[in-house]
């Protein structure tokens, strides 16, 4: 695992036409971006989002309230 100081950049994956919204907002969460209802096109596999639903972090908080960078 590569240590705080050792990241360089890190990157977010969207759709174009999600920019917008990003740019006005910034980059949030999946259970923000639904309770905000605000519109967007999705590019995940719905398997996967549903795992991340139920999983917890240390904190007891669900992974789709992370924003998720690579």
């Amino acid at each position: 695992m590569a240590k705080k100081q050792d990241i360089q950049s890190l990157y977010y994956i969207a759709p174009v036409e999600n920019l917008p919204s990003i740019l006005e907002r910034g980059i949030l969460s999946h259970a923000k971006v639904e309770s905000l209802n605000i519109p967007f096109i999705p590019i995940y596999d719905a398997k996967i989002v549903a795992i991340r639903q139920r999983d917890r972090a240390p904190d007891g908080r669900s992974l789709w309230e992370f924003a998720n960078l690579y």
